[in-house]
């Protein structure tokens, strides 16, 4: 029998979509960012060898475009960026593992949020607030929740869910709002996809103890920088706290952020939630939240 003929539909979407994939799984990044890349300039012309046809950039009078993993706090940061400067935007929400391959039509690394205007490409959500006109009155500080809170935020939220018995949860918010394409193939692929992100980003349930004594004592430090202030920056509310407030973001559940809402925990998890939601760190981005975005 002919080996076409005998492939059912998931084992073809397995063939054309997962293998791939896992290829490109190594140099994906998934709710981490990068500061090796950030503008470049769309001068070159779109061409079939390009790669750029499929992703044309905006018209000229439209909105940017801002591609983003759904749930990423990262992506938040850069939606609240904009908005906080007043500047319009189309999100365009793509889904994980899938979206390398729209992303790498217009850019070198895989890394989301990504905004395409008319003329350039901004990647990487501080490039972004940059590029809005944002300036961070403590780069140590915002280079810490950057680089170190915000990957840990999201490793401990992957590792308490995606491996676990509520792994369906993570599939859903990751597939808010994405083309009903990628719905389709992420769903049929799945279980195997579950488990390679598993693997690639170190989220396996066993760490959870170890990302959780990480992530105390990083609330510990927050807590201490804030100290007692309403806002981190001397002009007021601004880059600064967008940053912290938006990478802290899925540890308090924000009602401005229903998919962050939308995922079970636990009972250990949501023990150890509780407790942090009661320090000033987080009783800080609950009220950041509540009161600014």
């Amino acid at each position: 029998m002919d080996q076409r003929a005998a492939d059912t539909p998931t084992a073809l979407l397995v063939k054309r979509w997962l293998v791939p994939v896992c290829a490109l799984l190594n140099t994906v990044s998934i709710g981490q960012e990068s500061r090796a890349y950030g503008r470049v300039c769309l001068c070159r012309p779109t061409s079939p060898r390009s790669g750029l046809r499929r992703m044309r950039p905006p018209a000229a009078g439209r909105p940017p475009e801002l591609l983003t993993l759904p749930p990423s706090h990262y992506c938040e940061r850069a939606r609240w960026g904009l908005a906080h400067a007043g500047l319009p935007y189309q999100e365009v929400p793509l889904a994980a593992g899938l979206h390398a391959f729209t992303v790498r039509k217009l850019a070198p690394l895989t890394t989301l949020p990504l905004l395409h205007t008319a003329t350039e490409i901004v990647q990487g959500s501080d490039h972004i607030l940059d590029w809005c006109g944002l300036a961070a009155a403590d780069r140590d500080a915002e280079e810490r929740l950057q680089s170190r809170i915000g990957p840990l935020v999201r490793s401990f939220s992957y590792a308490a869910t995606m491996d676990g018995p509520h792994h369906a949860d993570i599939r859903r918010i990751l597939l808010a709002g994405v083309p009903s394409w990628q719905t389709a193939v992420t769903r049929a692929v799945w279980p195997g996809l579950r488990r390679l992100l598993v693997a690639s980003l170190k989220v396996q349930a066993r760490r959870l103890p170890e990302l959780t004594e990480q992530l105390e004592a990083e609330l510990d430090w927050f807590g201490q920088h804030l100290a007692g202030r309403e806002t981190l920056g001397p002009a007021g509310f601004g880059r600064d706290d967008i940053t912290a407030a938006s990478l802290l973001a899925p540890l308090t559940h924000p009602t401005v952020v229903p998919l962050y809402r939308d995922v079970r925990y636990p009972a250990a998890v949501m023990d150890t939630l509780t407790r942090w939601n009661d320090g000033p760190a987080l009783r800080w981005v609950t009220a950041t939240y509540r009161f600014r975005r």
